[in-house]
């Protein structure tokens, strides 16, 4: 019951504070990667820069090459393990995407970029109070 709480507190959090505008930042600390039908590799561990800026409707990931998408607006959709918030995007070179934000029930929070034929996900840890 607790952590039910505290996710949807979490939310309303990032729903919040997309609401104001605040620019939010993240580190994402592991990746996995995999194509469609298939599973995903092992986690491999990084330092990546995430910030979500609502305003702009704009995510920026600072990886080698630094990947930008647009969203159009996140949708909420809830589940027993975790709480999605998915929206329709492109990415840097302007190809259709899916972005979701998926807050999960022990606390962590995962960033996953779906195209067509593959899907990336980040292991997110908020940094925000450090900016």
């Amino acid at each position: 019951m607790f952590k039910k709480v505290f996710l949807t507190l979490s939310l309303l959090m990032i729903v919040v504070m997309s609401a104001m505008s605040a620019d939010r930042y993240y580190l994402a600390t592991n990746y996995t990667m995999k194509t469609t039908g298939g599973d995903f590799k092992e986690w491999i561990q990084t330092e990546i820069l995430v910030a979500l800026n609502p305003s702009t409707k704009r995510i920026v990931i600072s990886s080698q090459r630094e990947q930008i998408i647009d969203y159009v607006g996140f949708k909420e959709v809830t589940d027993s393990d975790a709480t999605v918030l998915v929206s329709s995007a492109t990415d840097s070179d302007y190809k259709p995407i899916r972005v979701s934000f998926i807050l999960v029930n022990d606390g962590g929070i995962l960033l996953m970029i779906e195209y067509n034929d593959y899907q990336y996900m980040y292991l997110l840890k908020d940094i925000t109070d450090q900016y």
